[in-house]
């Protein structure tokens, strides 16, 4: 039996964090070959500016978090709207 349910989007889009990553690393440095190389101390450094960007920008990583869960929440109360009307 096929499901009728639509496909779900990533939570994130994975093309614009590579863009964004991309732009702050130099070119010289290919940091996907370093995350496939060494993926526990890519976890650990991205653990630690994760840490360090909270512990500086609390304020605006606060803010980044509450307006991503707010758009996903309306995106979320849309779609069950639509289903809604669509019965």
């Amino acid at each position: 039996m096929a499901s009728t349910a639509p496909a779900r989007r990533p939570l994130v889009d994975t093309t614009a964090v590579d863009e964004f990553i991309d732009e702050l690393l130099p070119e010289a440095v290919d940091w996907r070959h370093l995350v496939e190389k060494y993926p526990r101390t890519a976890l650990a450094a991205a653990a630690a500016a994760g840490f360090w960007l909270a512990r500086s920008r609390s304020q605006l990583v606060l803010t980044a978090i509450g307006s991503y869960f707010a758009a996903s929440i309306g995106e979320v109360v849309s779609e069950l709207g639509e289903r809604t009307r669509g019965h």
